[in-house]
C-alpha cells in the first residue's frame, strides 16, 4: 500500500511538468500489475503443461533469462533516457513487450503429451 501511494505521489509530482509522462506510467503501472499479477498462474502452468519431471530446469532456465534482463534493462532504459530526454520511449517500449507477451499468453496452447 505505502509503495504504490509513494509511486502515485512521484507519478503527480511530474504530472505538473508532463501529462503524457503520467498517462504512460498509468498505463505501464496497470499492464506491470497485471503481468505481476498473472506470475502465480503462469508458473502453474509449466507445472502442468510439462510436468514435475522438468519443472525445476524449465524454472531455472526462465529464472536465468529474467535475472540477465532484470541488470540489463536499468543500464539500456537510462541510456535510451540520456538519449531521448525523457523516460517516455523506454516505458512506451516497456508497454509494449508487456502487451505482446499477454497476447502470447493468452493464446498458449498446452503440448501434446508424447509417450
Amino acid at each position: 500500500h505505502g509503495i504504490c501511494e509513494g509511486f502515485l505521489r512521484i507519478i503527480f509530482y511530474f504530472s505538473r511538468f508532463n501529462s503524457r509522462f503520467v498517462t504512460v506510467c498509468c498505463a505501464f503501472v496497470l499492464l506491470f500489475g497485471i503481468a505481476m499479477s498473472s506470475n502465480s498462474i503462469g508458473w502453474a502452468l509449466v507445472g502442468q503443461f510439462f510436468g514435475r519431471k522438468n519443472y525445476g530446469s524449465l524454472r531455472g532456465g526462465v529464472t536465468m533469462i529474467q535475472s540477465i534482463m532484470s541488470a540489463v534493462s536499468p543500464l539500456l532504459t537510462g541510456w535510451l533516457a540520456d538519449k531521448q530526454g525523457d523516460y517516455i520511449l523506454a516505458m512506451q517500449l516497456m508497454c509494449g513487450i508487456y502487451i505482446i507477451s499477454t497476447f502470447l499468453f493468452w493464446i498458449l496452447k498446452q503440448p501434446k503429451v508424447t509417450q
